[in-house]
């Protein structure tokens, strides 16, 4: 991914009440179509640098934690496991099908 998506990107493109995880899924098959796809690998201009961001720190971090988080469920089986604990990912960072779908 070239940068943190907004909410309405990810709405859009992962579809109602998506997740970063749809959205890099969507990102990975190449969009519905070419206009999608091309939408989905501008870069904004805040970006650049020395440019004011758009939005803030928080979002952003919040996001790339989700992606993180539902990258590792997607890896593991939809479970975070440490020694002995077990943190169920599915409901909150991946759903049941994104893990159907990615093979896991």
């Amino acid at each position: 991914m070239i940068t943190v998506p907004l909410g309405k990107d990810i709405e859009d493109i992962a579809g109602f009440g998506g997740n970063m995880i749809g959205y890099k899924l969507a990102v990975k098959k190449g969009g519905k179509n070419e206009e999608e796809k091309k939408r989905m690998l501008v870069r904004r201009p805040s970006t650049a640098f020395l440019v004011t961001s758009e939005r803030g720190l928080a979002e952003k971090l919040d996001k790339t934690v989700e992606l993180i988080m539902g990258s590792i469920g997607l890896m593991n089986k939809g479970y975070l496991q440490y020694e002995k604990h077990r943190v169920h990912l599915v409901p909150h960072y991946i759903t049941e099908e994104q893990l159907r779908e990615d093979g896991a």
